[in-house]
């Protein structure tokens, strides 16, 4: 569900108040007045996107080649069959997935008090969405001990989710030699350490607000929520990536506000949920919603989930940069 204009301007209005240290100071200057410019194409600028956007757009020829990645991810899916395991997550009962939390040894907690279907058929699908994770994390496991990784790819937080901003061979122990200076707002950043994690090749996704601040990465993390996060964090794992798009610098710009009013401060981190729900978030997630309410669906599979590697794939987006 979307929510309202009315509770659209209110965040914007209240979002300073309620960042916590150490990122409300570095946000306290950002001008944050929205108008809604063009209601048919769902235009939403902030009053210094307008002394700067532009309506040019960009050509591919001034990108890098994102084959080789693309192939990597291609590889690493094919290897550890990624596609039947979300097959099985798609065919399952929605009322069943969110009845399922996860032990750190993989298996499943199952809360039966939110399970609508009837016990025979809620019985035969968990088994199906374990037996289904277990073969993926068992083919994830032999991938990663080749890379030279002893993991499962599954991170599984405190209270029983599994993290799709893992970074399976890499704990911030990394380095890279990204920067933001002169990219545009509403472009994306991925981040990438050695190993597959569930999710995929890639491990994590963010959406950049266009300033000079060191915080300018709008994303969300398990137990933590929708956050901002700085380039000097995200310089500390292997490599980095910006996407950008095709589209103007003022449709970018939009895109990022409508992520920013949509995924308030704070909201809820949650490994399940689905696009139309505007309450709970993952990292990638954060980003595809701002551009999908400028009807730009970077989704490339156009499944229940939208990954990190999925954005890399969308032919919608370009490879800015790569930072290793």
């Amino acid at each position: 569900m979307i929510k309202s204009a009315s509770s659209i301007i209110l965040a914007f209005g209240l979002i300073l108040s309620c960042v916590a240290a150490p990122v409300s100071a570095a946000t306290a200057d950002k001008d944050l007045t929205m108008s809604l410019i063009d209601k048919d194409s769902n235009m939403l600028l902030t009053n210094e996107d307008l002394k700067h956007v532009s309506n040019e757009p960009r050509t591919p020829e001034q990108y890098l080649s994102k084959t080789d990645l693309i192939e990597k991810i291609k590889e690493a899916d094919a290897a550890t069959g990624k596609d039947n395991f979300l097959n099985v997550i798609n065919s399952t009962d929605s009322s069943i997935m969110n009845a399922i939390s996860f032990n750190q040894d993989g298996t499943l907690r199952v809360n039966k008090s939110k399970i609508k279907a009837n016990d025979e058929v809620a019985s035969k699908e968990i088994e199906n969405v374990e037996n289904a994770l277990k073969e993926y994390t068992d083919k994830l496991k032999e991938f990663n001990k080749k890379q030279g990784i002893e993991s499962n790819g599954l991170d599984i937080t405190p209270n029983g989710e599994i993290s799709i901003s893992g970074n399976i061979g890499g704990n911030g122990d990394g380095v890279n030699s990204l920067t933001l200076q002169g990219r545009d707002k509403g472009d994306i950043v991925l981040q990438n350490d050695p190993g597959l994690s569930i999710q995929g090749y890639i491990n994590h996704a963010g959406i950049y607000d266009g300033t000079t601040s060191d915080v300018c990465i709008y994303t969300a993390q398990p137990d933590i929520g929708v956050t901002w996060e700085t380039v000097d964090q995200w310089r500390n794992h292997d490599d980095a990536y910006v996407l950008t798009t095709g589209y103007t610098t003022a449709t970018q710009a939009s895109a990022f506000n409508w992520a920013y009013s949509l995924a308030g401060y704070g909201e809820t981190y949650y490994w399940y949920a689905g696009k139309d729900d505007d309450d709970s978030w993952y990292c990638s997630k954060v980003a595809w919603r701002g551009y999908d309410m400028m009807a730009i669906d970077l989704d490339y599979n156009g499944g229940y989930w939208v990954f990190p590697d999925d954005i890399l794939q969308s032919s919608k987006t370009y490879l800015a940069a790569a930072y290793y």
